[in-house]
């Protein structure tokens, strides 16, 4: 049986290497869009995927604080992205936030994109924008979200322990008053007879 197989780009390397890349893209920092892959259409991956994440190449480190009330203006959709010519979008239904939203809230989370729409000979005939969300950096804000209802939690069962405690205090001296009103009823029928 033939399988046909079409491949734009194949590479390979070796694991015998101190650093081994099978396909390697380098964009500058600086300017307007630079991307070092850009992929129009679904990708698949086999094995796990890595972001950098060192504290060695990060500075200003702090905590994510009070992100529970921006996170609650987030408006969470499900879509269908409609047909655009020069980008290859996904026809089934897609789960996510719209990056104009999400841009209001947490616009470091969001980007411009600027990007050629070629012909089928391949020559650029005009260019498509649009925004883009980094969804991982979403995982450190909706992480933070749930410690702070974490704590706020916590803070409301240690409260209704509290009134619970106070609830069972009161109603052991409300049986005490009980008992001693009925004990001076019954010591006002016996003076009586």
């Amino acid at each position: 049986m033939l399988i046909v197989v079409s491949i734009g780009v194949r590479g390979e390397t070796t694991g015998n290497a101190r650093f081994g890349a099978a396909i390697y893209g380098q964009a500058g920092v600086s300017g307007a869009v630079n991307i070092a892959g850009f992929f129009d259409g679904d990708i698949f991956q086999v094995g796990n995927g890595f972001i950098t994440s060192d504290e060695k190449l990060k500075q200003n480190i702090t905590n994510e604080k009070s992100v529970l009330e921006r996170i609650s203006l987030l408006r969470p959709v499900t879509y269908l992205y409609k047909k655009t010519e020069g980008l290859s979008l996904p026809e089934i239904n897609q789960h996510g936030f719209i990056s104009q939203e999400l841009a209001e809230i947490f616009p470091e989370l969001t980007k411009d994109i600027t990007k050629p729409v070629f012909d089928e000979e391949g020559k650029i005939v005009s260019d498509i924008s649009f925004k883009g969300i980094n969804y991982t950096g979403l995982i450190s804000v909706l992480t933070a979200g749930i410690q702070e209802l974490n704590t706020e939690l916590t803070a409301v069962g240690e409260k209704l322990t509290s009134v619970s405690d106070e609830l069972a205090e009161y109603k052991a001296k409300d049986k005490i008053r009980e008992s001693l009103v009925q004990d001076s009823r019954e010591i006002k029928i016996m003076v009586n007879y």
